[in-house]
């Protein structure tokens, strides 16, 4: 799989996903992020969280974009996320 640049924010982490040709921008925020860190109990910064769990963030993104949840900026929180498919 081939990383995208990502934008780290105080707010999480800025990424986009293409679906049919258009680009969705995305964030995943940075309790997203740390409910996967404690969960798998790692010592990852939350970038290396975000590589780590790259194919289901943006699984996530996908599936909510195609319930048509896509705003100008989609954001993915810890509720969106079942830890059980992580």
């Amino acid at each position: 799989m081939t990383f995208e640049s990502l934008c780290m924010i105080p707010q999480g982490i800025a990424f986009s996903v293409r679906i049919e040709n258009r680009e969705h921008s995305c964030l995943i925020t940075d309790c997203a992020l740390k409910r996967l860190y404690a969960f798998e109990g790692t010592t990852l910064d939350l970038e290396d969280v975000y590589r780590a769990y790259e194919t289901e963030i943006h699984g996530v993104a996908r599936r909510l974009i195609s319930n048509g949840e896509a705003a100008s900026l989609l954001v993915l929180r810890a509720p969106d996320f079942n830890l059980a498919e992580a």
